[in-house]
């Protein structure tokens, strides 16, 4: 009894303490059915973590597209425009204009130029022939990552799916809670009745109607304690699916046992196998090889090509002057203090980083399944035991309740009666409850659902 009143006292105090907890709870019939299956459709089209995830898939498509690009020719068209007196310019921009004469080699015209003026248009092409296979490298590690950022989005949609599942179950759970808080109430409040009409008609004494009011003042809190349990279960599972906290819903499912046998050495095996975070980690690594790669390209040659043709004229959009320039450019680095085989150590490293956060989460993994395996044998375990116990505590208290109408024990051991039978009920729920979550702990250890 005094276990009870323990957890009474924390759940009424923490709960009491937030104001939306307090809200009556809605009644089923005006919420939307819900299955399971439902939830986490609904999830799937309104998670924001979900739809964060995605995006991040859509950038690194986006950064594919820039890579490629980096092969392709660049075309540029433009036009600029300038007045000056300076000699040298205004000399040059006559020369572009296709306008020199005799006249203009005066060194009086050369020395003091009138102002001049030019537009200038163009159109510019440039063509990466080799530069170091850098082009290619970068498209390659830019596949990569978007390979990387899809297994990434898998993980995610695992972990939602989970999520979905316990908030779920932890609805079904408040619901059953609830259940059993209103029958405990209505035999506290049987009881409370039966002290008080003995006390009455003189057959026992007022401590019994006392202790009777104590209980049912007890089981009133612990009613309300299960309301506004169930009112928060309702708002995680809303938030979790992505939708309105006030959006009423009714799970349709409840707390079962269902067999679940799998070899604890299988489920290693496949999660190794399965899990999208690991395959991840895996591209990864091939995303920082291709890192190394891309810093060794700066020791190789840059060939590129390009090609230009101007338009000058002194009015705007004019055909005048016209030329083009064609270009080759070849260069290799000889010395950058360094800073290229620094580069290429960075990146080295970098390959031994995700290489090492590899092994730390295959380490991982493992013992993730073992430990959701477990649990699921604890919980298995546990569901037994009580509901063994909820049958014995029912029959006891059916003794008691005799035994009590015919004089022949205290209202205290009557009382403790129903507080076991309580206790027993709740027990058998928690464990179900953690049943249904080890076994959706299993498949998320794993990566697929078994």
């Amino acid at each position: 009894m005094n276990i009870l009143k323990f957890i009474l006292t924390v759940l009424v105090v923490v709960l009491f303490s937030h104001p939306l907890l307090a809200q009556e709870v809605k009644p089923a019939a005006e919420a939307e059915p819900l299955s399971l299956t439902q939830a986490l459709s609904v999830a799937l089209q309104n998670s924001p973590l979900l739809k964060a995830s995605e995006q991040e898939v859509a950038m690194a498509l986006a950064k594919v597209g820039q890579a490629r690009a980096q092969l392709l020719p660049r075309i540029d068209v433009g036009t600029s425009f300038h007045r000056t007196t300076s000699p040298l310019m205004a000399f040059g921009d006559r020369l572009n204009q296709e306008r020199v004469t005799t006249g203009d080699f005066d060194p009086r015209r050369l020395n003091d130029p009138a102002a001049i003026s030019n537009f200038n248009t163009y159109l510019e092409i440039t063509q990466p022939v080799y530069n170091g296979g850098k082009e290619w490298t970068g498209l390659n590690q830019s596949r990569l990552a978007h390979e990387a950022k899809q297994r990434e989005d898998r993980r995610t949609l695992d972990q939602l799916r989970f999520d979905v599942t316990q908030a779920y179950y932890g609805v079904i759970l408040g619901r059953e809670q609830l259940q059993v808080a209103r029958e405990t109430l209505k035999t506290a409040e049987a009881h409370e009745a039966q002290a008080r009409s003995l006390f009455r008609a003189g057959l026992v004494v007022e401590s019994d109607v006392l202790s009777a009011e104590v209980r049912l003042a007890q089981v009133r809190e612990f009613l309300i304690a299960a309301e506004n349990g169930l009112t928060l279960s309702r708002s995680a599972l809303n938030t979790i699916m992505g939708v309105d906290e006030a959006r009423a819903f009714r799970v349709t499912e409840a707390l079962k046992f269902f067999e679940f046998k799998q070899d604890p050495e299988e489920l290693k095996r496949r999660a190794l196998r399965s899990r999208a975070d690991l395959e991840a980690l895996r591209v990864q690594v091939r995303v920082a090889e291709q890192g190394v790669r891309l810093a060794r390209s700066d020791y190789l040659p840059r060939l590129n090509l390009g090609g230009r043709y101007d338009l000058n004229e002194e009015h705007f959009l004019g055909t005048r002057g016209e030329s083009w320039t064609g270009m080759v450019t070849l260069s290799i680095n000889l010395f950058d203090g360094l800073g290229t085989s620094s580069r290429v150590e960075e990146a080295r490293a970098g390959v031994l980083r995700v290489k090492a956060l590899q092994e730390r989460l295959e380490q991982g993994i493992s013992l993730q399944v073992r430990q959701a395996h477990l649990d699921l044998l604890t919980a298995r375990g546990r569901i037994q035991a009580s509901e063994k116990a909820v049958d014995q505590a029912r029959e006891s208290l059916r003794i008691t309740q005799n035994r009590y109408n015919s004089g022949l024990t205290t209202i205290v051991e009557l009382l403790d009666g129903e507080v076991r039978l309580t206790e027993a009920r709740m027990r058998t729920l928690q464990a179900l409850y953690d049943y249904a979550v080890a076994k959706a702990k299993i498949d998320l250890a794993v990566g697929e659902e078994l």
